[in-house]
């Protein structure tokens, strides 16, 4: 068995694709009535908090780790930071 480390391509995919759902889930969020759909408004309530706390951690979690890979331009992290950073100005430009 393989220990997951703080470093390395796969971690920062798994970052990644972190960054990728919770960017969704904002964007969903903010363009759609989820409460039209009732099974879409209980998925979006249940994971509400888990995406609140992906908001401040994940752009913390990477600028470290981009930082610690020498600000490397094809680092995964970076691209997180970028698609972190989209979002946020998104979401205060329209924020219905």
């Amino acid at each position: 068995m393989t220990s997951l480390k703080l470093h390395g391509k796969k971690f920062a995919t798994i970052l990644f694709l972190a960054t990728v759902i919770s960017c969704m889930y904002w964007l969903i969020a903010n363009l759609t009535n989820v409460y039209a759909i009732a099974l879409l408004g209980v998925v979006f309530e249940l994971i509400w908090l888990p995406m609140v706390a992906a908001v401040f951690l994940l752009p913390t979690v990477c600028v470290f780790l981009w930082v610690k890979e020498k600000c490397t331009v094809k680092s995964y992290n970076l691209y997180s930071i970028l698609i972190q950073a989209f979002t946020f100005i998104w979401l205060s430009i329209y924020n219905n």
